[in-house]
């Protein structure tokens, strides 16, 4: 199956697009597991730990990496186009306060009043879909049917409901959670949880559903 990577590098190419794929200086585990630094009260600190929530780093990064680039291109007049959806314009009001770019930048689909929703039928109803193969499921899951929103797979922003379908359907996924859980001494979830604690949770809950599938199941041959 084609990847939704490789499917829109197609698309762009077909229709003379440049596609620039931009990194950050150092790498994700590291900036998460290693990176020195001080923390608000000057003490030495290492590791980011996770991102989400107040502690948003690799939001920053991902900007850092933007304006870096564009201003190696040289030119003085660049406009960036962002697709902050018309029901969290908040995000682009924040982003406007919080100004940083030497760019300016446009959403255009908050100027034509498309939500969330409204994006999402549209790309579904022209083929693109956001898929991952699940070991579980043993076929191609939609990520949309089971996550509130496709965000980066370590996110501290995902809600119980998420992350109870990434531990159900995307096995892969969960143990790159525990992987890195196992190297930062910052519990995933601000309650005090770590993903172990999740997990113990989770098999529970998947215990509890499969038992209550066997008993419907056994009651409807009756």
């Amino acid at each position: 199956m084609e990847t939704l990577a490789e499917k829109m590098r197609g698309y762009l190419a077909d229709k003379g697009i440049k596609l620039t794929v931009l990194y950050p200086t150092e790498s994700f585990t590291y900036l998460a597991t290693k990176k020195e630094f001080l923390s608000r009260e000057g003490f030495p600190k290492k590791g980011l730990q996770w991102c989400g929530g107040r502690c948003r780093w690799g939001t920053a990064i991902k900007c850092q990496s933007i304006e870096r680039y564009l201003r190696s291109l040289g030119e003085p007049e660049i406009t960036q186009y962002v697709g902050i959806a018309a029901d969290e314009s908040i995000r682009a009001d924040r982003a406007i306060s919080n100004r940083r770019s030497h760019y300016p930048k446009e959403y255009p689909l908050i100027e034509w009043g498309m939500t969330e929703a409204d994006c999402l039928a549209y790309c579904r109803e022209r083929g693109w879909s956001w898929s991952e193969w699940s070991e579980t499921a043993q076929d191609f899951v939609d990520l949309y049917d089971i996550l509130d929103r496709v965000s980066c797979w370590c996110c501290r922003n995902k809600n119980l409901k998420e992350l109870y379908n990434v531990y159900r359907f995307l096995p892969d996924y969960w143990q790159k959670l525990e992987n890195l859980q196992q190297k930062l001494t910052m519990p995933y979830r601000r309650d005090g949880k770590t993903v172990f604690d999740l997990k113990e949770r989770f098999a529970r809950q998947a215990e509890q559903t499969d038992l209550f599938d066997v008993f419907m199941g056994s009651g409807n041959k009756g």
